[in-house]
C-alpha cells in the first residue's frame, strides 16, 4: 500500500497578488494575497488526503519563523467570499453530480 503524502502542496489562486520565492529545495514558491494586514495562501488536498484528514481530523501547522511566532489561522473556506454552510457546499455538489450523470 502507498503511503499518502500528508504535506499540502499551495495552490495559485484567483486573488494572489504576490509571489513568496521559497529556497529551491525544501521550501517551495507559493503564491499568497498580500496586503497591508494579510497573507494569505491556499491549499489544496488531494482526494487521498481530504479521506485521510476526513478521519483523523487534525491539521498541523508549520511556521518557519527566527522571532516570535506570528499570529496565523487555518480555515476551510475562503476569506474572500460569504462563508456558506456546510449543509449548502454539499447539496450544491449532490446536484452538480446529478448534472453530469
Amino acid at each position: 500500500m502507498q503511503k499518502i503524502q500528508t504535506q499540502l502542496e499551495p495552490i495559485d489562486f484567483e486573488q494572489s497578488n504576490m509571489l513568496l520565492k521559497g529556497n529551491g529545495t525544501d521550501v517551495k514558491d507559493m503564491r499568497v494575497f498580500r496586503d497591508n494586514q494579510y497573507c494569505i495562501s491556499c491549499w489544496k488536498l488531494s482526494w487521498k488526503q481530504a479521506m485521510y484528514l476526513l478521519f483523523k481530523r487534525k491539521i498541523y501547522l508549520n511556521v518557519l519563523t527566527f522571532s516570535p511566532v506570528p499570529p496565523v489561522s487555518v480555515h476551510i473556506d475562503a476569506p474572500f467570499e460569504k462563508p456558506e454552510s456546510l449543509e449548502t457546499t454539499l447539496t450544491k455538489k449532490g446536484k452538480e453530480n446529478a448534472n453530469t450523470k
